[in-house]
């Protein structure tokens, strides 16, 4: 099950020294992480190591632990949480951390909520999940690079970081803005709800036009949605060749 009580830098640590030791064990790898004696963190480890099952990231063979991917990416892990989303029954726990993000966020188009708990519950009565598995989740999530953990709540901003990381191998591309969204972000960050691209992700376009790192126009009578912005309108996207 995904709702783990993970923070995420551990996930990407733990998947870094399986993949250097192979066939590695969780009480080796406790030994590795556990700097003081006091205390036990054979759970949080073993949380971790579900979690990353659960994404193809790692598996387990006669209680030792090997990889599923030969180096951690970020981007390949949000791909396995869109698959889940797509691919899961919508009654499973997996089902509902891999599509919180979209359900609450996308959908809606709002980038802030106060209450993940509540709004989490109210949405999936059937399948009610507690308070630290919702706080672990925007930990998670932040961690990825989805948002920021702010007053309590969520705010659903894509970090520049990931953004720049998606934009880097699509150096030269241009086109409307909504066939990059759709067939280049989407299947990453879920982006889109009937035919509309999710303003944090083009807040997140935004930011790294100011950065010099893409290109925004206007151009008249494409049959795309255009949109507003402190730039003015605009409609078409170019990725520059020299990006950084």
């Amino acid at each position: 099950m995904l709702f783990q009580m993970c923070y995420g830098p551990e996930l990407e640590s733990i998947h870094t020294i399986v993949c250097r030791q192979p066939g590695i064990t969780i009480l080796e790898l406790t030994d590795l992480f556990q700097y003081k004696r006091e205390g036990d963190i054979t759970s949080l480890i073993e949380g971790a190591i579900t979690f990353l099952k659960e994404v193809n990231f790692l598996r387990v063979e006669e209680k030792r632990i090997y990889p599923q991917q030969n180096r951690w990416d970020v981007i390949t892990l949000l791909k396995q949480l869109n698959n889940i989303m797509q691919n899961e029954k919508e009654t499973s726990f997996n089902y509902l951390f891999s599509t919180m993000y979209y359900e609450l966020f996308v959908k809606p188009d709002r980038m802030y909520v106060q209450d993940v708990y509540y709004e989490t519950n109210a949405m999936f009565a059937s399948q009610p999940v507690g308070q630290e598995k919702v706080n672990a989740w925007k930990r998670v999530m932040e961690f990825l690079g989805l948002g920021y953990r702010a007053y309590g709540g969520f705010y659903a901003l894509p970090h520049p970081a990931l953004l720049l990381k998606i934009i880097e191998s699509k150096k030269g591309w241009e086109g409307p803005v909504q066939v990059f969204c759709q067939e280049h972000l989407s299947s990453i960050i879920p982006c889109e709800y009937q035919g509309k691209v999710y303003r944090g992700v083009l807040y997140g376009l935004q930011g790294l036009y100011r950065q010099g790192v893409v290109d925004l126009q206007y151009r008249q009578d494409l049959p795309y949605a255009h949109y507003e912005g402190t730039n003015g309108r605009w409609n078409w996207l170019q990725v520059k060749e020299e990006v950084s």
